[in-house]
């Protein structure tokens, strides 16, 4: 039997297309196909104390075979528990027993993770898995603070009450430089790949992303097993995708105003030259933040700092696996145990 392929981490901001890279892999043969972000690092980990702990453990085991993510996951219930208590002492062992597990019974020859927060976790994930490879999705932040703000994931604090676009821009800012610095420590094991182009031109990025994994990618079979959003674009205007009028880059340029532009490039514009994105608003014109952009970095980190050292931020900040509510959908690549021929013809190619 072949030895498995190293797992892949597609990490990256909120809303900046970690969904449909992961979706464009699973479509082209040979992953593990699991239609879910795993939240082993940012939700799993902290929630049940490390997983360090027997009482920690059975905590999960309970939680964890209530959720829609364990579904499509397709693993019994008491195969998980067999799992979680024979080969897990750490969220690391967690992400690595299940997915291990969903290879096993899709005859798959690797695994990948899509969960955003990962940016957070490379050094951790990288120790643990010393062979994997990260690719950190980068899109126009601009075009990202608007999709935040639109699907109201910014929670801006109350003082901050109307300013979500602001506060989006910040925590694009925020995941991009957590994500570069990671992947910086492991270069060569980590590689950027642009939204634009993903969209604009998939075939030679799909290429550059084959190679580097070295893993080949169809773009003719990813065209014709289209899983998720390759066929629907998961996209916060729904109303645009209606009216065929579909266009997920720069679409900041119709859906912020003016204001809303110039605040946004004055918060993060710095990130966005760096990055290699033109902005719109001249210099002159961009007004003063109120502090907000030290407010929310400041913010950002010691949560996450919280989360990861303290018993207190590992419990009362990390978001509870209830969180998981996703539904089922009439989609057989959703949950592959209700469906194993076709996942099988999905990872395999038929073969």
């Amino acid at each position: 039997m072949s030895m498995p392929a190293p797992p892949v981490f597609i990490l990256g901001s909120p809303r900046s297309g970690t969904t449909l890279l992961s979706h464009l892999l699973l479509s082209g043969g040979g992953f593990a196909v699991v239609r879910s972000e795993l939240h082993a690092m940012n939700i799993v980990g902290p929630r049940y104390g490390g997983l360090k702990r027997e009482a920690d453990r059975e905590a999960l085991i309970e939680a964890w075979t209530e959720t829609e993510v364990h579904l499509r996951t397709g693993i019994s219930d008491a195969r998980f528990a067999e799992l979680v208590r024979s080969d897990v002492r750490s969220a690391t062992d967690f992400l690595g027993a299940v997915m291990g597990e969903v290879c096993a019974l899709q005859a798959a020859r690797r695994w990948s993770d899509c969960t955003p927060e990962n940016v957070a976790y490379i050094e951790p994930l990288a120790v643990a898995f010393p062979e994997a490879r990260f690719l950190h999705v980068v899109r126009d932040g601009r075009d990202v603070a608007a999709s935040i703000a639109k699907r109201g994931m910014a929670n801006p604090a109350e003082r901050d009450e109307g300013r979500e676009v602001e506060v989006a821009a910040v925590l694009w800012e925020w995941f991009v430089s957590a994500g570069r610095r990671g992947c910086e420590a492991f270069a060569d094991r980590s590689m950027e790949v642009r939204y634009e182009a993903l969209v604009s031109d998939r075939g030679d990025t799909l290429a550059e992303v084959a190679e580097f994994l070295d893993h080949e990618i169809d773009l003719t079979r990813v065209e014709e097993v289209a899983l998720g959003s390759v066929s629907r674009p998961n996209t916060s205007f729904e109303e645009d995708l209606k009216k065929g009028n579909f266009q997920p880059v720069e679409r900041w340029r119709s859906s912020l105003s003016q204001e809303e532009l110039a605040k946004v490039e004055g918060l993060v514009g710095e990130t966005l030259t760096e990055l290699g994105y033109e902005r719109a608003v001249d210099l002159q014109a961009l007004p003063e933040d109120g502090g907000l952009k030290a407010r929310y970095h400041r913010s950002f980190t010691v949560r996450q700092w919280l989360k990861t050292r303290t018993p207190l931020g590992r419990r009362t900040d990390a978001s509870a696996l209830g969180d998981f509510s996703a539904s089922g959908e009439d989609d057989p690549s959703l949950r592959p145990a209700d469906h194993p021929e076709f996942i099988r013809s999905v990872v395999t190619g038929g073969s």
